[in-house]
C-alpha cells in the first residue's frame, strides 16, 4: 500500500522537504495513486534543486522546472556514469513500453497536465523503484 523508503531517510534541513518526504512515506499508494505520483514529481524536481543549490548553483536558473533541473544534473553527473545512468532513463524520450515509461519526465509531466490521464498503484510503484537511488543520491 506504501511505497518502499527502505534504504531513505531524508537527513538534510529543509523542513518543507522533510515535510514531503514524511507524506511520501505515509501516503496509501492504493487509494491515492495520482496524488502519490505527483508528490514523487515533486520530490524529484526539490531533490534535484536542492542538490544543484548546494553544489552547483550556477547551473541551476530562475524559476528552473523539471526539464531543466534535469538537464542540469545530466551536466553535474556527467561523470558518474551510474547517476547519470539513471537520469537518462528518467528523462528518456519517445515511445516507450509501459514498464519504461513509469517514472520518466514524460509520465511525470502527464500527470500534472494531461486531464486524461490517471496513474495506477503499479505505475507509481515502478517509478518509485527508478526515482529513489536518484533521490537517495541527490539528499543523503
Amino acid at each position: 500500500k506504501r511505497l518502499d523508503m527502505t534504504g531513505f531517510a531524508y537527513q538534510g534541513r529543509s523542513g518543507g522537504m522533510r515535510r514531503r518526504f514524511e507524506e511520501l512515506a505515509k501516503i496509501d499508494v492504493s487509494a491515492f495513486p495520482n496524488a502519490t505520483y505527483d508528490l514523487l514529481r515533486t520530490v524529484l524536481e526539490c531533490s534535484g534543486k536542492v542538490y544543484l543549490r548546494a553544489n552547483a548553483p550556477s547551473r541551476l536558473g530562475r524559476g528552473a522546472t523539471l526539464n531543466n533541473v534535469l538537464t542540469a544534473l545530466k551536466q553535474e553527473f556527467a561523470k558518474e556514469p551510474y547517476v547519470l545512468g539513471i537520469l537518462n532513463q528518467i528523462d528518456a524520450g519517445g515511445p516507450q513500453t509501459a514498464a519504461k515509461y513509469a517514472g520518466t519526465t514524460q509520465s511525470l509531466n502527464a500527470i500534472n497536465h494531461e486531464p486524461d490521464h490517471f496513474s495506477q498503484p503499479s505505475e507509481v510503484h515502478a517509478a518509485w523503484d527508478r526515482i529513489k537511488p536518484l533521490v537517495i543520491r541527490l539528499v543523503t
